[in-house]
Formats: structure tokens, C-alpha cells, sequence
């Protein structure tokens, strides 16, 4: 939902987009930019500073404010159809839980754990949304039910998810996710938790 909101006298104010709400200016008392790329995780199968070299200095700026933050935050390539995670944050691996490795290389749908995917299901009409906004490299907000891991144990979580499109001088290149753990309604009515074991002692 974009509202464009104006002051009876003056400027307008910006419309509430996900990405105006991510580069507004964030208060005196937040540290600056991570230095020499400390918030990334080494799991990344591309360096970052490699992927800064090829964006806007809009989109630059954007992420480093981003990065401010010391969350949660993924990048896939957009024109890889299957959204491979290719940098992360490592905030993102930490939160998460799961097994070493088995994040980055991976589509950030297994973070689902296949629930809530049929027809008319939570998941899976915002699954539907996400694959709209990709397919008109168009910026997105979901809240979806995703899963960490304690332990042995598979808890769901509301993720507030927001998928930003980064450019370079030729269009749009990469796609940047951020998370932010919210209460999502729909995980009054489901089971809190689910054992590995009873997964297979899989993340797909």
C-alpha cells in the first residue's frame, strides 16, 4: 500500500514507499556504516565490495544506510530465476539458526519450511505477490511465516519482509531483502514448533 501523503502548506511529503521508508534518515544515535564489509557474512559466494562497485550512488547510498542498521539482509542476482543468495549479512546467518552452510547458494524460500503453501494459503499468496513485484523489477513488502531454528526445534516467526531493487547504470541488477521479525496473525492458529527430526533434518 503506497499513500502519498502532502502538508496543507509546503513541500509534499514523500510517498511511503519500501524503499523511502528504508533510506529515511535515521537518528543521530545510530553508528555509522559497518567498515571494510565487517557485517558480511564469510558464507557469501560474492564479495560485496564487488557487488558496491557495480550499483548507482543512489542505490550505494541506500545500502549503506541499510547496513546501519546491523540486521538481517540477503542479495540474489536479478536475473537469476531461482534467487540464489549470493551475500548476506551475517546477522541473517546468526538470527537464523540453521545449519552451517545451508543458507547462502540457497533460494531464502527454505526459510518457509514448506508451510503454508497451498491453495489460498498464507505463504503462498504472498509467494505470489513477491513473483509479480520480481517479474516488473518492482520493489515489495511481505510479511510471511518463516522459520529459525533453536536447537533441534523449527519456531515459526512473522517476517516483515522487504525486497529492494538495486541498480547499476544499466538497469536493474540485484534484488536486496530485509528482514524484520513482526507478529503475524496467522501463527495464532498453528503448531509453535517443529523438531528437525521430524523434517528429515532438512531446511528445504
Amino acid at each position: 500500500l503506497y499513500i502519498s501523503l502532502s502538508w496543507t502548506m509546503g513541500e509534499p511529503i514523500k510517498a511511503l514507499t519500501p524503499r523511502n521508508i528504508l533510506a529515511a534518515d535515521l537518528p543521530a544515535h545510530y553508528p555509522g556504516t559497518p567498515k571494510n564489509w565487517e557485517d558480511v557474512s564469510p558464507l557469501s559466494s560474492t564479495p560485496l565490495s564487488e557487488i558496491y562497485e557495480t550499483l548507482t550512488t543512489e542505490d550505494q547510498a541506500l545500502f549503506s544506510q541499510i547496513r546501519r542498521f546491523r540486521g538481517p539482509w540477503l542479495l540474489s542476482s536479478s536475473s537469476d530465476r531461482n534467487d540464489t543468495i549470493i551475500c548476506c549479512s551475517h546477522a541473517f546467518i546468526d538470527t537464523m539458526g540453521y545449519p552451517s552452510g545451508s543458507l547462502a547458494g540457497r533460494n531464502c524460500k527454505c526459510l518457509q519450511q514448506g508451510a503454508l503453501q497451498g491453495p489460498g494459503e498464507w505463504n503462498a499468496v504472498r509467494n505470489e505477490t513477491l513473483r509479480s513485484a520480481f517479474e516488473k523489477d518492482e520493489d515489495v513488502n511481505v510479511t510471511l511465516v518463516n522459520f529459525h531454528f533453536k536447537g533441534a526445534e523449527a519456531v515459526p516467526f512473522g517476517n516483515n519482509l522487504t525486497v529492494l531493487h538495486l541498480s547499476d547504470e544499466e538497469g536493474v541488477k540485484w534484488r536486496l531483502g530485509v528482514i524484520k521479525r513482526v507478529s503475524c496473525p496467522v501463527l495464532g492458529a498453528r503448531p509453535g514448533k517443529r523438531k528437525k527430526e521430524e523434517e528429515g533434518d532438512t531446511v528445504e
